[in-house]
Formats: structure tokens, C-alpha cells, sequence
């Protein structure tokens, strides 16, 4: 099934003329900087547009809780997000478009299929670009294929998709907690070794702390050679 079947509406933003943006104000307003991990983040630079500019300019522009977002210029491309309730109504740029699902498309599948960036990469054979910028159209973006399961499969697949990434969380969480334990373990070891603390399995052998002494020693030693045979050599002979 192509996007364009699957949403009552898939649609891209626009510029207001005269651009009339405000750090506060009635209807905010999307840019692709606002997109980041896949989520909306406002706290960043956030611009909001009046609400006559919203119902009447940039009216095919609006954007509800639940919706869908995904940028179509780049790089990078494939940045997702879905609309959250922190407003009501949102309305967003140029290099972003839409997408409304229909009744028989649950937001959240849509959401995870174009995150898992399939469409996409199959999408971006096709684009075309200036150099250092990749775009895709928005005709390209109605028809980026959509697997389309029944509703209570896409549900299941969700479930398993967001438990996926619980336990994704979980172990990243475990991995860092473990490396910065190593971490701690290796500069202990490295503390105690030249503080000469460490047990000694072979009697014979001096502590780390008088070797580095004694090497560094032998180092110096060597250097002070170098540096007289050097002076002999340039040394100008007698005749």
C-alpha cells in the first residue's frame, strides 16, 4: 500500500510570508532542528505562528497529536517523529511533511516503519539534490510503500518493537555501569602497582614502583651518553 492510500492526508509545510514568527505565541511551529532521536523536542529554539496564519495560509499545513512527521530534506534524512499533545494543533516548514493515517493504519506502526528507514533508503535511489543536500519530493513521500497488517497484528508488533527497546535501554544502562567499573578497577590497579602495593608472585622480582625508577634511571643515563658523543662529533679537529 502507498502512503498516499493509507492517510487521509500526507502533506508538506510551509513558509509563512513575511515570516512572522514569535518565541511565544498561539500555534507553534515545526522546523527539521526540532526533530531529534526520533522525538519533538520545542525546549530548542521554539517559533510560534499566529492563529490567522495557521486557519488561513498554512491551513494544509496543521498537524495534530498523533500524526506523523518526517523530514524530506537533508542530509540527514529519515528523521521520524510523532506528534505529541503538548499542543493541540502544531503547524511545521517546508522540509517536513505529514502524515494522517487512516482509520486502518494505527500512528505508532507508521511511526516504527518509516524509523526502521526501509522506505526511506528504497525512496532515496530515486532523489535528486544539489550537492550536500538530499531531498526527497513530496510526491515521493505520498508513495513510500506501507506494509499494511491487520490492525491487532500492527498493535502486536508495536508491543514487541517498544519491548525491544526496554530491553535495549536496560542494557545500555547495564554496559555503562560495567565500563565505568572497569574503568575505575584499571586506574586501581594502575594506583597500587606503582605504589608498589601489588602482591608479588615471584619474590625475585623488585616492585613495579623501583623498576620505573631504575628505568627511568637507565634512560637518563643513556641520554647523557648520546648527548657527549654528539659534542665529540661536531667538535672542529686540530691541525
Amino acid at each position: 500500500c502507498r502512503a498516499k492510500d493509507a492517510c487521509i492526508n500526507v502533506e508538506s509545510g510551509s513558509t509563512p510570508k513575511g515570516k512572522p514568527f514569535t518565541a511565544t505565541g498561539e500555534i507553534p511551529y515545526l522546523k527539521v532542528y526540532n526533530i531529534v532521536n526520533q522525538n519533538i523536542n520545542f525546549d530548542y529554539k521554539p517559533q510560534f505562528i499566529p492563529k490567522t496564519v495557521h486557519e488561513k495560509e498554512l491551513k494544509r499545513c496543521k498537524c495534530y497529536p498523533n500524526d506523523v512527521l518526517m523530514n524530506i530534506v537533508g542530509p540527514p534524512l529519515g528523521k521520524i517523529a510523532l506528534v505529541t499533545d503538548q499542543f493541540p494543533e502544531w503547524n511545521i516548514n517546508q522540509a517536513i511533511v505529514v502524515y494522517r493515517p487512516q482509520n486502518f493504519l494505527t500512528s505508532l506502526f507508521l511511526y516504527y516503519w518509516l524509523c526502521s528507514l526501509e522506505p526511506i533508503k528504497e525512496t532515496m535511489k530515486d532523489t535528486r539534490g544539489s550537492a550536500g543536500q538530499v531531498n526527497i519530493s513530496l510526491t515521493q513521500a505520498r508513495n513510500i510503500f506501507v506494509p499494511l497488517p491487520p490492525i491487532e497484528e500492527q498493535q502486536e508488533i508495536v508491543r514487541r518493537v517498544e519491548k525491544l527497546f526496554t530491553l535495549a535501554d536496560s542494557l545500555e544502562v547495564k554496559y555503562k555501569k560495567a565500563l565505568q567499573l572497569v574503568e575505575k578497577i584499571e586506574q586501581s590497579i594502575l594506583a597500587k602497582a606503582f605504589r608498589g602495593e601489588l602482591a608479588n608472585p615471584y619474590p625475585n622480582d623488585e616492585p613495579a614502583a623501583d623498576l620505573l625508577n631504575r628505568i627511568l634511571e637507565e634512560k637518563a643515563k643513556l641520554e647523557k651518553g648520546k648527548k657527549i658523543k654528539s659534542n665529540c662529533a661536531v667538535r672542529p679537529l686540530l691541525h
